[in-house]
C-alpha cells in the first residue's frame, strides 16, 4: 500500500509539471522562436516590408495596401500604371521613405489616395509622367527636390487634406494645379510653394490653399490664370525676398478671402495684367501690383464692402 501510495504522488507531480510546461509554453514566455508572420502581400493587408509593398504593386489582387509597418524602399519605385490601376494607400500612421527619382510615379490620368501616412523621397516624393489626381485625409508629402512632381494637370480631390512639404525646391509643382470642391492643400519649399508651370491655378468652392517659401522665390507662382471661386482661401506667406503671389491675370468669382505676405523685395501679390475691377476680403502686404491693363483691386475686411460702390450720379449745374 504505501509504494502504492508513493506511486500515486509522483504520478501527480508528474501531471501538475507537464501542466506548468504546458501553460508557459501558451503564454509565450518561454518561447522565444520565430514569429507569425501576419502580412497578406498580395491582398493588400497588414503590409509589413518593402518587398510585400513592391509584390502588391506588380500582381497584388487589390488597390488598396494597408502599411502595418514602416517601408524603407531604398533605391525602387512604386510604379503604377494604368493596368495595374488607381492605388489607395492606408497608412495606419506608417512612413513609406524611398532615395530614388521619386518614391511613387504614375502614368498619365492615374489616381492616388493617401490616407494617415508620410511619403518621404530623398528626390521628389511623388512623380507623373501626365495629369493626375491625389486625395487624402491627414497625409504629408515630403521630398527633397519637389513634394509633387507633375508633368501634366495636377487636381487635388474634392474634400481631401494634404500637405506637401519640399526641402529645396517646390511645395507641388504641375503644368497646372486644381483644387477641387473642399480640398485643403498646405504646401511650402525652399524654391516656392506651389508653381504652375504652363497653366493656371484654380481654387474651387470652398477649397483652401496655403503656400509658403521661406528662402528664394514666390510662395505662389501662376503661369496663366489665378483664378479664385466662391468661399475659396488663399494664403500666401513668403518670408524670405520676393512676392507672397505671383501670377499672369486674375480671375475672382464670389466673395473670396486672399491672405497674401510678400518678402523684404517683393509685394504679397503681383498681377502682370489686370483687366477687371477686383475685390477681395482679406489683406496684402505689401500692397498689391499690377503692370498692365486698366483694372483695380481693393481687400476689404467685410462682405458688404465686397460690392463694388456705384459712381456719384453727375449732377447738373443750376441755371
Amino acid at each position: 500500500m504505501a509504494l502504492s501510495a508513493r506511486f500515486r504522488k509522483l504520478a501527480l507531480l508528474l501531471f501538475a509539471a507537464t501542466l506548468c510546461a504546458a501553460l508557459a509554453s501558451c503564454s509565450g514566455t518561454e518561447d522565444k522562436g520565430e514569429q507569425i508572420d501576419l502580412s497578406d502581400a498580395l491582398g493588400g493587408s497588414s503590409i509589413m516590408t518593402s518587398g510585400d509593398l513592391i509584390a502588391f504593386i506588380a500582381r497584388g489582387e487589390g488597390n488598396t495596401a494597408v502599411l502595418g509597418n514602416n517601408i524603407d524602399l531604398d533605391r525602387e519605385m512604386l510604379r503604377l500604371t494604368r493596368a495595374r490601376g488607381d492605388l489607395t494607400i492606408e497608412g495606419n500612421g506608417f512612413t513609406i521613405t524611398g532615395s530614388g527619382d521619386c518614391v511613387i510615379r504614375l502614368e498619365d490620368g492615374m489616381s492616388l489616395t493617401l490616407n494617415n501616412v508620410t511619403i518621404v523621397g530623398g528626390y521628389d516624393a511623388v512623380g507623373a509622367l501626365g495629369d493626375c489626381t491625389v486625395y487624402g485625409k491627414n497625409a504629408t508629402v515630403k521630398g527633397v527636390a519637389n513634394a509633387v512632381n507633375c508633368i501634366g494637370q495636377l487636381n487635388i480631390g474634392k474634400n481631401s487634406e494634404l500637405v506637401f512639404v519640399a526641402q529645396e525646391g517646390n511645395g507641388a509643382a504641375a503644368r497646372g494645379v486644381t483644387l477641387l470642391e473642399g480640398a485643403s492643400l498646405q504646401t511650402a519649399g525652399g524654391l516656392s510653394g506651389i508653381v504652375s508651370t504652363d497653366g493656371d491655378i484654380t481654387l474651387s468652392p470652398l477649397s483652401r490653399l496655403y503656400a509658403e517659401t521661406d528662402k528664394n522665390y514666390n510662395a505662389l507662382q501662376c503661369a496663366r490664370t489665378l483664378t479664385l471661386k466662391d468661399g475659396c482661401t488663399l494664403s500666401a506667406v513668403n518670408r524670405g525676398l520676393y512676392h507672397g503671389a505671383e501670377t499672369e491675370t486674375l480671375f475672382v468669382e464670389g466673395a473670396v478671402t486672399v491672405e497674401a505676405t510678400g518678402g523684404e523685395k517683393g509685394t504679397g501679390l503681383f498681377i502682370y495684367t489686370l483687366s477687371e475691377d477686383v475685390r477681395i476680403l482679406g489683406s496684402c502686404e505689401p500692397e498689391a501690383r499690377f503692370e498692365n491693363g486698366n483694372g483695380s483691386i481693393a481687400f476689404v475686411k467685410s462682405v458688404a464692402e465686397l460690392a463694388t460702390p456705384s459712381p456719384e450720379p453727375l449732377q447738373t449745374p443750376e441755371e
